[in-house]
């Protein structure tokens, strides 16, 4: 494997950033850098665009999606679908920013959460699908 010579500028927080990386694994700033520069590059997408969320604004996607930390971007995609959709078996219902907010109203003035109100649904989708099925036919 052939190696280059990088040479780049960081403003002095970034530098402070690097050095208290290099002193916390015993390394020298270049060894600390290169390995850090190595794990960020097999984070990027080889194709498409890379999306970096951090601070407040993880923090608020976290409490939205729920179900702790994020730790992927597969994890993210799950927490998404599981926001904005029920299940029945096979079959997804997909609902609007507006639909999801007023379930979420509904469920509240009801003093029960979406996934009770959901709950409580499902018997009544179920009782009412073949009744459904033998006026369409």
């Amino acid at each position: 494997m052939a190696f280059t010579t990088l040479r780049v500028q960081v403003n002095e927080q970034t530098l402070e950033r690097l050095e208290q990386a290099a002193a916390a694994q015993g390394r020298d700033l270049e060894q600390a850098a290169r390995l850090l520069l190595e794990a960020a590059a097999t984070l990027l997408p080889a194709a498409g665009r890379c999306v970096i969320v951090a601070g407040p604004a993880l923090e608020a996607l976290e409490t939205i999606l729920g179900g702790g930390a994020l730790l992927s971007g597969a994890d993210l995609q799950q927490k998404v679908e599981r926001l904005a959709g029920i299940s029945f078996e096979h079959v997804r219902l997909q609902f609007t920013p507006g639909q999801l907010e007023e379930i979420e109203r509904r469920a509240e003035r009801q003093g029960k959460t979406v996934e009770s109100l959901v709950a409580m649904m499902v018997p009544r989708i179920h009782e009412q699908f073949f009744n459904l099925i033998d006026t369409r036919g």
